[in-house]
């Protein structure tokens, strides 16, 4: 639920964790002690897995709202999802994500486009190479073009463990 940047040495950390609720819900000593409610009206619809790359596609603010309606997913924005994402299709170093992640480093906002760099430079193909490499040179924005640069200079802390 941080609302900015998640800071480099953190990223990894994140896991495959796009968003937080279950690990509280764990710990909490309420929720330990509580029982599915019977309220039909209180019961919300399971999210099983999410699909990290089906979240890019969700392309705009109202049908994120749309589709997370009634799940604790809603209380975090649109690009604080796909921020998280991009950190964990970073950590997982598929190179499936690569498309997906690239179309985020050229379209979203420079929250996104900053995790979507780091992740790229996480998963490190000749793929991910060059479009970070490509999006060196249109990139305006000082931030994204430091995360770039450090995706590209394989710097410690993008590298996968």
């Amino acid at each position: 639920q941080h609302r900015g940047a998640f800071p480099r040495d953190i990223r990894p950390l994140l896991k495959d964790w796009v968003f937080g609720c279950d690990e509280c819900l764990a710990k909490c000593p309420f929720t330990r002690a509580s029982q599915e409610t019977k309220w039909p009206e209180f019961r919300t619809d399971p999210i099983d897995r999410l699909d990290l790359l089906a979240l890019f596609s969700i392309g705009s603010n109202r049908r994120h709202k749309e589709r997370f309606r009634g799940t604790a997913l809603l209380r975090a924005s649109r690009k604080m999802i796909l921020r998280n994402a991009a950190v964990v299709l970073g950590n997982l170093g598929d190179a499936r994500a690569v498309p997906v992640l690239a179309k985020a480093l050229e379209k979203e906002g420079p929250l996104v486009r900053m995790h979507a760099a780091w992740a790229l430079g996480r998963i490190g193909t000749g793929g991910a190479r060059r479009v970070l490499e490509e999006r060196l040179r249109e990139e305006s924005n000082p931030e994204v073009r430091e995360e770039i640069r450090l995706a590209l200079s394989g710097s410690a802390s993008t590298r996968p463990r």
